[in-house]
């Protein structure tokens, strides 16, 4: 069956999935909170006459309900719970390492620095702080950074 959301005029399929993703996609640019998400998806559920028990994103899972509709790569979370979309894919990172300029003698980093010493870059790529900054290098450089505890990080 199909939906159509009145706020943004779309059409979606009545899952619970496709809902998620909805939501996410459309509403989660700026970061929230899981209980403020957790307001408006079951807002939305209500809203939509659906069965509240039947739609329900339990706490407890959560992250696996955002994986199983396939956003979980769409998220970047910080600490406290708090996340927000972000589609990596959308910018081009082919060059964000070298510009970074990372060069200390022992290596160990702290994300939080490393965004305040590079804030044009960040503002270029909708980074908005070290905890993103994180996220998203724990994504793309693996193979080159060893991660501590957020926010440092270590060159291998």
């Amino acid at each position: 069956m199909i939906l159509k959301c009145k706020i943004t005029n779309k059409t979606i399929q009545k899952e619970k999935n496709f809902i998620i993703r909805h939501l996410v996609q459309n509403f989660m640019e700026d970061e929230q909170t899981l209980e403020s998400f957790l307001k408006l998806y079951n807002g939305f559920i209500e809203d939509l006459g659906l069965n509240i028990e039947e739609y329900a994103i339990m706490p407890c899972s959560y992250r696996q309900d955002f994986h199983r509709t396939g956003i979980g790569t769409e998220l970047i979370w910080k600490p406290g719970g708090k996340f927000r979309h972000y589609i990596i894919a959308n910018y081009n990172y082919s060059d964000f390492f070298e510009r970074l300029n990372l060069k200390k003698e022992n290596g160990i980093y702290n994300a939080l620095e490393v965004f305040e010493n590079n804030k044009e870059l960040m503002q270029s790529y909708d980074i908005r702080d070290g905890y993103e900054l994180h996220n998203i290098l724990r994504r793309l450089y693996k193979d080159y950074i060893a991660f501590k505890n957020v926010p440092f990080f270590e060159l291998v």
